[in-house]
């Protein structure tokens, strides 16, 4: 069985590589940008998978999705577009293909489930990247009904752990802040937050989140066509903050600004997926420790 994993070096394939080491990890180092149909073709054609773990894509936070919306819908469409079109042309069995909970819609007064995808537009502030990531959910659906390959969508609440990207400018929350916690660890500082820290999210340490894909490519029956990844646990941005500055031994200061989209609570499921196990606190620490030991501030 070739399993064929896109974005193999980053943050979620770097985690999966340590649960299924037998399995093919490529990245843009290995077949270049995926944005490219040529370099997609080439990809298939030598790896010839029976599975597609779909996990590459022009990732970011906050500010890289306020910023650079045209950039982050269009290489995504592209890369989605290329890759599902490809497995589907060639009669791949099963795909996975990575979604985010940035995809639902803004505001809603029900908690986040599948069928709650298309009952609005996003948050403004990431519209870019989670129209595309809509279009690819829609994509996957048509290709499940029109041909013999069967495309199971995960959508992670907010990914956090070792080989994340941890660019003060364009990284997720978690990643940035831990960045900005070990240089103000070296000045003597205090970690400054942009926002008031209100703002609630979920999320999901990538070990556990590589142990559901596991569970998605291997499951004997078809996975749900689509399966929200996450615990049932919410924590502020303030509570992060505090619990990263906490294993620093450093201060925290909230120092005002955009706080994004307020609250995104999603549901787990459906299916008998392997439940979230690390603690957020546990996996900040394991991020930290990671962080520090590979980079030098």
């Amino acid at each position: 069985m070739r399993v064929l994993v896109t974005g193999g070096t980053g943050l979620v394939g770097s985690a999966l590589k340590e649960i299924r080491p037998d399995w093919t990890y490529v990245s843009s180092k290995t077949y270049g940008t995926l944005t490219s149909l040529e370099n997609v073709k080439r990809m298939f054609e030598d790896i010839r998978p029976d599975i597609v773990i779909h996990l590459a894509a022009n990732v970011g936070g906050l500010f890289k999705n306020m910023n650079k919306r045209l950039e982050m819908f269009e290489d995504n469409v592209r890369i989605n577009t290329n890759v599902l079109s490809e497995a589907a042309n060639r009669g791949v069995g099963r795909v996975v293909n990575m979604l985010s909970t940035c995809i639902f819609p803004d505001g809603l007064a029900e908690p986040l489930t599948p069928e709650a995808l298309h009952m609005g537009p996003p948050h403004p502030s990431n519209e870019g990247y989670a129209y595309a990531k809509r279009i690819s959910e829609v994509h996957s659906r048509i290709i499940r009904e029109t041909t013999q390959t069967w495309v199971t969508c995960l959508v992670p609440t907010n990914i956090y752990g070792p080989k994340d990207n941890f660019s003060l400018e364009d990284g997720h929350v978690v990643p940035s802040l831990v960045h900005r916690a070990a240089l103000a660890k070296r000045t003597g500082a205090r970690l400054q937050v942009k926002g008031t820290g209100v703002a609630l999210r979920q999320f999901i340490f990538s070990k556990d989140l590589a142990k559901i894909i596991v569970w998605a490519a291997e499951l004997p029956e078809s996975p749900p066509p689509m399966v929200v990844c996450t615990s049932d646990s919410e924590y502020t941005i303030r509570e992060v903050a505090h619990n990263i500055a906490k294993i620093n031994g450093i201060e925290l200061e909230f120092i005002g600004g955009h706080d994004g989209q307020m609250r995104k609570r999603a549901i787990p499921g459906p299916g008998d997926f392997p439940k979230p196990s690390v603690s957020l606190e546990e996996g900040l620490r394991k991020t930290i420790e990671w962080f520090n030991k590979e980079f030098i501030c």
